[in-house]
């Protein structure tokens, strides 16, 4: 599946009452393993319903998921949801896994910024759009393996800078369309199909002065599998093939892309050393 189609409707549908309940249901969490939503078998259909967001009905082997926001929730919030959490989860129930980061797209290829929340990924990718790169995720960087290589989607994901980032950079931050407050909205990730180049994998520093110059270093791919697979967007520990399939791509991942560890201080008067240092290290890759 490459396309995603959320048809947004007037109104609300009821819910059963006891679908948090169903034996086959699915129960989401945020990343402190808070309750934020949970997701049900209803017929030939799977029902999610996020709490103070609304409810997505999806039909398996299509991309039509049909959301009901609940009453109050912007159009726009409600599709910033789908996009941000409900469409990387119709991902991995398809070849593809998704990657808790950011991603821009530059003349290299796609490049991801991984790590826990809060490491600085959002503000990276903002700076290099900057700097002429191209914002390709935020969150949940889409991927896929074919013909053994492997391979990024963008997803339509307004960046999300918190703190300091999000006064210290002027324009807009969020990719072209992300507004959009239309009800119908369809996004094809085949034509944005690009090649993961590198991974950075973030290791703020916890003082400016402990290192003043960014540190860049290659990460081993059996290091880099483990890494990479405590990022990953897993949805449920209850489907075992979906489990496997997850773990394949995340060991072809660590293995045909060099992830690399960044440390760095967290100070943005110091973000042109940092990118110069990345777009050297680019330079290289794109010799490679």
């Amino acid at each position: 599946m490459y396309q995603l189609h959320l048809k947004i409707q007037d109104g609300t549908r009821e819910i059963p009452a006891d679908a948090g309940q169903h034996p086959e249901g699915d129960t989401w969490q945020d990343n402190a393993g808070a309750d934020y939503g949970f997701g049900w078998p209803q017929g030939s259909e799977y029902w999610i319903k996020i709490h103070r967001i609304g409810l997505y009905v999806t039909r398996p082997g299509t991309p039509l998921v049909t959301g009901y926001p609940d009453r109050g929730v912007p159009r726009r919030v409600f599709r910033e949801f789908f996009f941000h959490t409900v469409a990387r989860w119709l991902l991995q129930t398809q070849d593809w896994d998704c990657l808790h980061g950011s991603a821009v797209l530059t003349d290299c290829g796609v490049l991801a910024f991984c790590g826990p929340p809060s490491r600085g990924k959002s503000t990276l990718a903002r700076a290099s759009r900057d700097r002429g790169a191209v914002v390709y995720a935020d969150d949940a960087v889409a991927f896929l393996l074919r013909d053994g290589q492997v391979l990024s989607g963008s997803l339509p994901q307004p960046l999300r800078l918190r703190g300091v980032a999000a006064s210290a950079f002027r324009g807009p931050a969020s990719p072209e369309g992300a507004e959009n407050e239309d009800p119908d909205s369809w996004h094809d990730l085949e034509p944005t199909l690009r090649p993961l180049r590198c991974v950075y994998w973030l290791e703020p520093m916890a003082e400016a002065g402990e290192r003043p110059w960014p540190i860049l270093k290659r990460v081993p791919p059996a290091d880099a599998f483990s890494l990479l697979l405590s990022e990953a967007h897993c949805m449920s520990v209850r489907h075992s093939s979906r489990n496997r399939k997850m773990v394949q791509n995340y060991l072809a991942l660590a293995n045909a892309v060099p992830v690399f560890r960044l440390w760095f201080a967290r100070d943005l008067n110091r973000l042109p050393a940092l990118l110069d240092l990345l777009d050297r290290n680019h330079a290289q890759l794109a010799g490679t």
